[in-house]
This record gives structure tokens, C-alpha cells and sequence, in this order.
């Protein structure tokens, strides 16, 4: 007929990535944040200590909230890493040969790859 429009195509299902699905943090964040809280705590104590003349006090909540940014800093380096991480390992898998991998076909036939 004159003025439909064509029949749509229907496209082949896409898997998702690792970076769409849900997936637990692993052992390296949590222990990235501690080691990162562990010494922002530190170095903060030690600076308000030799460098001010803060109180016991005073020093100890500034280390605390020196120990707050420190683990907040080591979780966001080790989730960029992480990220970092998983993007080339999907993209060098993407580029490898078809040999030796599954595909998944869509009924029409089509090979989609992993």
C-alpha cells in the first residue's frame, strides 16, 4: 500500500555486560576503603599533632574525619579501578575471534555474539 510505513525489523536480543548487571563490590573495595581510611586517619592526626597546636581531642576528631575522607577516597579509587578493569576485559573479549566461543542465535538464525 502507498503511504505505510515499512514493517519494522525486529532486532537480535543484546546481552548485557558486566557493567549493567548486578554484581556484588568483591574483596578489593571494602579493603581498599579501610586501608584508605586507616591512613587518612593517620596522616590527619599526624599533621594536626606536629603541626598545630590542636588538643588530644581536637587531634583525635580531626583524625577521625581525616579517616572518613581517606576511606571515602580509597573506595572511589578502588571502584574506578575496578570499572576500569572490567571495561577492557569485555572490550578485549569483544575483539577476540568467534572461534571457540558459544554464540547465541536468535530464531531468524542470527549469530549474536557473547
Amino acid at each position: 500500500r502507498a503511504g505505510s510505513a515499512p514493517a519494522p525489523v525486529p532486532l537480535p536480543p543484546v546481552l548485557p555486560s558486566r557493567l549493567v548487571r548486578r554484581e556484588p563490590l568483591g574483596k578489593t573495595l571494602p579493603v581498599a576503603a579501610i586501608v584508605g581510611a586507616v591512613c587518612g586517619a593517620t596522616a590527619g592526626t599526624t599533621a594536626l599533632v606536629l603541626l598545630t597546636a590542636a588538643s588530644p581531642a581536637g587531634a583525635a576528631l580531626g583524625g577521625v574525619s581525616s579517616g572518613v575522607i581517606g576511606g571515602f577516597f580509597g573506595f572511589l579509587a578502588a571502584s574506578f579501578v575496578e570499572v576500569l578493569r572490567t571495561t577492557l576485559r569485555e572490550a578485549i573479549e569483544a575483539e577476540r575471534p568467534a572461534a571457540g566461543r558459544e554464540d547465541v542465535r536468535t530464531p531468524s538464525g542470527r549469530a549474536v555474539g557473547r
